[in-house]
């Protein structure tokens, strides 16, 4: 799905001349276009967006998914729940 994204997005660049997209004919005969744009623009404001999908489904965790907010994981080891939420900001037990 991704690929058939960047190809439309690809598309309607060139088509409605929103950038000056770099093309040339490759030696397989295939049309080739520059990647510098999507490598400079669009890939830091993919990440950064990404980034920001995990803070927003951390943030409304709780309000999504009430009923695990009494639940507690059992054997869970305490050292593996810190470590969880150091790099997720959420406990491993909540989803046991």
């Amino acid at each position: 799905m991704n690929a058939i994204i960047d190809w439309g997005s690809m598309g309607d660049q060139i088509e409605f001349d929103l950038f000056e997209v770099e093309m040339s004919i490759l030696p397989s005969g295939r049309i080739g276009t520059s990647k510098e744009l999507f490598r400079e623009i669009f890939d830091p404001y993919n990440a950064s967006k990404s980034k920001e999908n995990v803070r927003d489904a951390q943030d409304t965790f709780e309000q999504v998914f009430p009923q695990l907010n009494s639940m507690e994981g059992s054997d869970v080891p305490e050292s593996l729940n810190i470590a969880f939420i150091e790099e997720f900001g959420i406990s491993f037990s909540r989803f046991v």
